[in-house]
């Protein structure tokens, strides 16, 4: 676009122009239009975790998300753990045979 008006070419430079106008009113349109309610579940999140830092430092315990995962026991593996346990197993079996030879 610089370009053509530096070699005096006005009819692509205002061709380009144009193009860039039309581009940059269309990008502007489609983040107005944009649904941004995600923004909504930031702040009630915030908020919550605010609550809890603030009564942390008072000393007082407020009950929130367990970030411990407990085990399964007695568990079957299914669907794709098995096999990736399979493929594990197999992996660090063809490993240790190829160490053994070498």
């Amino acid at each position: 676009m610089i370009m053509c008006a530096v070699n005096g070419e006005l009819f692509s430079f205002l061709v380009y122009l144009g193009l860039l106008l039309v581009s940059v009113a269309v990008l502007i349109f489609a983040i107005w239009h944009m649904k941004a309610d995600f923004y909504e579940d930031a702040l009630a999140s915030a908020g919550k975790r605010a609550q809890m830092l603030e009564a942390a430092k008072e000393g007082r315990v407020i009950a929130g998300k367990s970030t411990c995962k407990k085990a399964a026991k007695g568990r079957k593996l299914k669907g794709l753990g098995r096999i990736r346990v399979f493929l594990q197993r197999k992996f660090i079996a063809v490993n240790v045979r190829q160490n053994l030879e070498s």
